[in-house]
């Protein structure tokens, strides 16, 4: 009968074991970047359009250091000292990666507007200037797809009185908001 009580006593100490083990694997899943570790490889961006400016505010929320790493290999592998503090290394990054084409077939004008670093995650600001709205604008969002195949960008907007959300993974093209 004592081994009885030690099995009831070590029941629910195995059962956190358990999810502290699910945790770590999940933790540690291949292709997450050094620090942190993180297993999901998403980027959210917002946009959000003021009628009287003509200009749509992009809100790019993606992990540090994968994007540090992705400048990295663009720069041919050279580390880029403080890539993280480079505004000029992250706007000419998520320029190429995301992009904005007018209803007339010409690519919107964007412009840096900013970083800020919350523990791992980076928020960049990009200003696009759109004359007509962004109705019929064709956004495209490929962050991060050359390091993950399992990346998702999720890209949500707001103009006109209207929330539109796009999806976004590896080899999509650019897509019209409605």
């Amino acid at each position: 009968m004592g081994d009885h009580r030690w099995a009831r006593r070590l029941r629910p100490l195995a059962g956190r074991a358990a999810c502290c083990g699910i945790a770590f694997v999940l933790g540690a899943a291949p292709g997450a970047s050094g620090g942190r570790l993180h297993p999901l490889h998403t980027t959210i961006t917002t946009i959000t359009y003021d009628a009287a400016s003509h200009q749509a505010t992009v809100t790019v929320r993606v992990f540090a250091n994968d994007l540090d790493t992705a400048i990295t290999r663009r720069a041919h592998g050279r580390f880029l000292a403080s890539v993280r503090t480079s505004d000029s290394s992250s706007f000419a990054y998520l320029a190429s990666v995301f992009t904005a084409v007018g209803p007339d077939g010409h690519a919107l004008p964007m412009q840096w507007c900013g970083s800020r670093l919350t523990g791992d995650l980076l928020w960049a600001c990009l200003r696009v200037t759109t004359p007509g709205g962004l109705s019929g604008v064709r956004i495209r969002n490929q962050a991060l797809i050359e390091l993950f195949d399992d990346q998702v960008n999720v890209v949500m907007a707001e103009y006109g009185g209207r929330r539109e959300s796009l999806l976004f993974i590896k080899g999509d093209a650019a897509k019209p908001l409605p």
